[in-house]
């Protein structure tokens, strides 16, 4: 460690790092990079020792050892901080004790240090996350275009906006609920004049700021009053805007954002709507981007607008999925000095990624109501910003402790354990060996909690380790491609007994033509029955929503992959 031992000046928990306690230990997130990192126990209450005290090596361990936590030994805990020194996680420390107790973010307190390490010495009653790590607040609907593709046009929304003194309010619940970073989108956040107050309140309240606009003339009277306050900001773009004559009405307006974001010095990215044109010409529209000044540029899936016909014209092509992390790979080859990111919808263009690796880059494929949650601009809460279905209506932030929604709506925990739903488990995505860094979009489910329609290519076990689900499904497609399957061929393909084999195809030949049906796949009707059983009955058997209303709210096309 360029010569310096760790025994020879005190060490800290560096600026930038907060802690926050879990289940398994506690998470520690990186302001600076907005890197999140999973810790276990003991590697946890080293960090949280440090937040705390201004110490030495040795009185370190002597605390660990005195709270009865540490097990590891001298070496391993040596490592263990090495790795914490070369990630910026803790640093060597230059401060006097009185500038360290001067922090506000630092204390010298034993109780709360004992508090959390016999917090992590219990199990915990929730095997989840205490708080998401993020928010996601469309401060508003209201938006001065009329983009086809906008999610929030699938629904009607006519409920009021949070007021600038409700949005403090807002603030301050997630805040000490420990949220890490509050991602404010619309709609057009930049038509709420109180952009600026809301922005400085929820930087005030240590939370990391993102903004994200579809602007593309911002000036410089909108970046002045918030830049200080915000970590990023990203401009959306669709691949229709790369059209030559579109360029022209827009390229003059977005250098003149840029000069003015740089002049700020606010880091900016964009968001890239991946419909079946941008796929097409992405090399072409990454180039613009990078000439224009874009190092970050995340890449988002194309998700089923309002209009159907509109789904139908742009959705990718399964062809041109299965490319599009080749494409990845060869575009960051001709551009490595660019941060180009994938939303969690496309976890599974990176197939042959390993699940270590996978979990390293933060990849955890869908983390509705896990790790993220959205806030609508009345303070309704879902578990995702493309869940927004009145259905999927948690509660409300502004009337409801926040820690007791999080643990106890029904719609969220519901969402949260999706991969242990049997609509998951029978299903390509719940046999694929990547359903824990993926699990598919639930947008593109039939009954939004089950495995996706749309995967190009599942990861899935040797057929002699496919399991009984596995061959349910393998054996259809099968049947699909020949007249018929004997009890011996089915041991042979699947590496299975007589038994088994003799009464998992009973089950196939003795079923319904609608039970067979409904292990493989979901009709609009099945689909609309099991939304009314997750929605319940009355005690007298009423269901709370009829056949009618239910079909009112899903649309479903030839193709069955059109789901809002």
């Amino acid at each position: 460690m360029n010569g310096i031992s760790l025994y020879s000046t005190d060490i800290k928990l560096a600026n930038g790092i907060k802690l926050r306690k879990e289940y398994f230990g506690g998470l520690v997130f990186d302001t600076r990079n907005g890197n999140i990192l999973e810790l276990d126990k003991e590697a946890f209450a080293v960090l949280y020792v440090l937040k705390h005290r201004f110490i030495s090596l040795k009185n370190l361990k002597d605390i660990l050892l005195e709270f009865g936590l540490i097990t590891k030994t001298d070496d391993q805990l040596d490592i263990l901080l090495q790795t914490f020194v070369k990630q910026g996680i803790i640093e060597f420390s230059n401060e006097t004790r009185a500038d360290f107790l001067a922090s506000p973010q630092n204390g010298s307190s034993y109780q709360e240090i004992n508090d959390t390490i016999s917090y992590l010495k219990k199990t915990q009653k929730y095997q989840w996350l205490s708080a998401p790590e993020t928010v996601h607040w469309p401060i508003t609907y209201r938006c001065n275009k009329s983009c086809p593709d906008c999610y929030t046009r699938r629904f009607r929304h006519d409920k009021p906006e949070m007021s600038t003194k409700e949005a403090k309010i807002f603030i301050d619940k997630i805040a000490g609920w420990g949220v890490f970073q509050l991602a404010i989108g619309g709609g057009e956040p930049f038509l709420r004049k109180d952009l600026p107050e809301i922005i400085k309140c929820a930087a005030g309240s240590y939370l990391t700021v993102h903004i994200t606009t579809g602007k593309k003339n911002i000036k410089s009277e909108e970046i002045k009053p918030i830049a200080a306050y915000i970590k990023n900001l990203q401009i959306g773009f669709h691949p229709r805007e790369f059209q030559e004559d579109k360029i022209l009405m827009w390229d003059k307006n977005i250098r003149n954002t840029i000069d003015i974001l740089n002049h700020f010095s606010v880091s900016f990215g964009a968001n890239l709507f991946l419909s079946k044109p941008a796929i097409q010409d992405l090399n072409n529209i990454i180039n613009r981007l990078v000439a224009l000044g874009f190092s970050r540029i995340i890449l988002l899936r194309y998700k089923p607008p309002a209009d159907v016909r509109q789904w139908n014209r742009e959705k990718p092509t399964r062809e041109q999925l299965l490319l599009l992390n080749k494409k990845i790979i060869n575009i960051k080859k001709r551009h490595p000095e660019i941060n180009l990111r994938i939303d969690c919808a496309l976890s599974f263009i990176q197939p042959h990624l390993p699940e270590e690796l996978s979990r390293q880059l933060g990849q955890k494929g869908c983390v509705a109501a896990s790790r993220i949650l959205s806030v609508a601009p009345d303070g309704s809460v879902y578990p995702c910003s493309q869940l927004i279905h009145p259905q999927n209506n948690a509660g409300n932030l502004l009337n409801s402790d926040p820690v007791e929604l999080w643990n106890n709506s029904g719609i969220l925990r519901k969402y949260r354990s999706f991969r242990s739903k049997k609509s998951f488990l029978n299903s390509w995505c719940g046999v694929c060996i990547k359903k824990e860094t993926c699990g598919g979009c639930r947008i593109f489910s039939p009954d939004l909690l089950g495995g996706e329609k749309n995967c190009p290519e599942p990861q899935l076990p040797p057929l002699n380790r496919i399991g009984k689900r596995g061959r349910l499904l393998d054996v259809k497609r099968y049947l699909n491609e020949v007249y018929g399957i004997t009890a011996k061929e089915y041991m042979e393909r699947y590496d299975v007994g007589s038994k088994t084999a003799i009464k998992e195809l009973d089950s196939i030949t003795g079923m319904s033509n609608k039970s067979i049906h409904s292990l493989y796949s979901c009709s609009k009707e099945d689909t609309i029955r099991d939304i009314q059983e997750s929605i319940g009955f009355t005690s007298n058997g009423v269901p709370y929503a009829s056949y009618e209303e239910i079909k009112e709210w899903i649309t479903v096309d030839e193709d069955n992959d059109y789901y809002v």
